[in-house]
C-alpha cells in the first residue's frame, strides 16, 4: 500500500481527540499557507505526531513505506486519539505496531484474559428447637471470582472469600486470604477437566448432600447435549463434610446425567475415607417440567456403611413454581418442599432453610428486588430427626450480584 506523505495525513482527522484546535504556526517551508493540508500539517506537527525532514521540508508528495505510516498511527495512539478510523488504520497497520511495541485494544478484542466477577450477600437466620435456647446468626459474605485465560483451552478458575459472622457474643472473619477453589479447567472436545482445588458438588441432589471443594482431579464427558458423566477423586477438608476437624479426607465418586427440555435424571456414587473409617453414599434424584411454571423435583440418597437406622438416609420431595432471573427486576420464584436430611449423608449441603439432621415442610421465596439485587426468604417446619423435638428455622437473604 503505496500513499504520498500528504494523502496519509488524513490521520489528521483521528487526532482531533487529541487537541481542540489547530497549531497556528507551520514548521515546514514547503507547505504554503494556502495549501489544502496546511491546517492538519501544522496541527500534527505541533501533537508531535510528523517530524518532517532535517532540512525543514515536509516533502509531503513523497512515498511513504508502511513503517512510516505505522510510526504516524502509533504517535497518535499515544496522544490519546480515538476514533473508528483509527481503529482501522490500528487493525491495517497491526504487524508494523506490535513490532513497535504498541499494544491494539481493537485487535485483542478490547477484553482483557482476566476477568473478576463476585457477590456480596448479607444472612440472617433464626433457629429455634423446643426445650433449647434459640440461635440467630447474622453473617456478611463478599466472593470475588477470578477467571483467567490461559490459551484456548485452558482456563484457570479461583474464588477469594471474606466472612464476617456472628452468631450471639461470638463472631469469625475469615480474610480475603481464604481461598475456596483454585483449579485449572481444561476444555478438549466433549471433555473438561479440573485440576487443583476444585469445586466439589453432588448435582444429582442439585447441592443437597453436598457442595464443598476436593484438591485432585475431576472430569467431565458430555456424549450429547442430554448425557454428562462425571468422575473425580482427591481428598478434602474433613470439617467441610461435616466429620472430624482439619484432617484430610480421602473423596472419590461417579455419576451420569440426563437433562432433557422437560425430564431431569441421574444417579451417583461416592465413597469418603478409609475402610475403618468410611461413608458409601449412593444417590437417585428426577425431575420432570410440566410448563414454564411448575416442576416436581426428588431426591433418595442413603450411606450403606452408616449403622444409625435414622441418620443414613435423605430424602426430598419438591415443587418448583417459575423462578427468579436476577437480569429481570420483579421475576420471582417459589417452592415447597419435604425433607427428610439423615446426617451420615447429608455432609456439606448447600440447603440453607433446614440443617442436616432435621425432617419437615419447607417453604421458599426468591424476588429480584433490581437487576443484579436477589432477595431469598425461607421458612423450614419441623422436628430433629435424632430426639424428634420441634424445629423450626426462619431465613432471609440478599444478595448483591456484580
Amino acid at each position: 500500500m503505496k500513499k504520498s506523505l500528504v494523502s496519509a495525513l488524513t490521520t489528521a482527522l483521528v487526532v482531533g481527540a487529541a487537541s481542540t484546535t489547530f497549531a497556528a504556526a507551520n514548521p515546514f517551508s514547503d507547505v504554503p499557507a494556502d495549501h489544502w493540508a496546511y491546517d492538519a500539517v501544522a496541527q500534527l506537527a505541533a501533537e508531535g505526531v510528523v517530524e518532517g525532514y532535517g532540512d525543514g521540508t515536509f516533502a509531503g508528495g513523497q512515498e511513504i513505506t508502511r513503517y512510516e505510516m505505522a510510526q504516524m498511527v502509533a504517535k497518535a495512539m499515544a496522544k490519546g486519539a480515538t476514533s473508528a478510523q483509527l481503529d482501522k488504520l490500528a487493525a491495517e497497520f497491526a504487524e508494523e505496531l506490535n513490532s513497535l511495541g504498541v499494544r491494539v485494544a481493537a485487535l485483542e478484542k478490547k477484553v482483557d484474559n482476566v476477568k473478576f466477577s463476585g457477590e456480596a450477600r448479607y444472612t440472617a437466620r433464626r433457629k429455634i428447637v423446643k426445650d433449647t435456647p434459640a440461635e440467630t446468626d447474622n453473617k456478611m459474605v463478599l466472593r470475588l471470582k477470578m477467571d483467567a485465560q490461559v490459551n484456548k483451552n485452558w482456563t484457570v478458575k479461583a474464588r477469594f472469600d471474606y466472612q464476617k459472622a456472628q452468631n450471639g457474643k461470638t463472631s469469625e472473619d475469615i480474610g480475603l486470604d481464604h481461598v475456596e477453589y483454585a483449579y485449572a479447567q481444561g476444555k478438549y472436545g466433549k471433555a473438561t477437566i479440573d485440576l487443583g482445588k476444585y469445586e466439589f458438588v453432588e448435582t444429582v441432589s442439585e447441592g443437597g448432600i453436598f457442595d464443598a471443594t476436593a484438591t485432585g482431579l475431576q472430569v467431565a464427558y458430555a456424549p450429547t447435549k442430554e448425557v454428562k458423566v462425571t468422575a473425580m477423586a482427591g481428598r478434602a477438608n474433613e470439617k467441610r463434610f461435616g466429620v472430624g476437624n482439619d484432617a484430610a479426607l480421602d473423596v472419590w465418586g461417579v455419576r451420569a446425567e440426563y437433562a432433557a427440555k422437560k425430564l431431569s435424571a441421574g444417579a451417583g456414587f461416592y465413597k469418603f475415607g478409609k475402610k475403618t473409617d468410611e461413608a458409601k453414599i449412593w444417590v437417585v434424584g428426577v425431575g420432570y417440567r410440566f410448563d414454564k411454571n411448575f416442576r416436581l423435583y426428588g431426591n433418595y440418597a442413603r450411606n450403606n456403611k452408616s449403622n444409625d437406622g435414622k441418620q443414613k438416609k435423605e430424602y426430598v420431595i419438591e415443587v418448583d413454581y417459575k423462578g427468579a432471573d436476577i437480569a429481570k427486576r420483579g421475576s420471582y420464584g417459589a417452592h415447597i418442599a419435604y425433607k427428610y436430611l439423615g446426617q451420615d449423608v447429608v455432609t456439606a449441603t448447600t440447603y440453607d432453610y433446614a440443617d442436616r439432621g432435621m425432617k419437615g415442610i419447607e417453604l421458599g421465596a426468591d424476588y429480584v428486588l433490581d437487576k443484579n439485587v436477589l432477595l431469598n426468604l425461607g421458612y423450614f417446619n419441623g422436628k430433629q430427626i435424632e430426639d424428634n423435638k420441634k424445629a423450626q428455622i426462619l431465613f432471609s437473604r440478599i444478595h448483591f450480584y456484580f
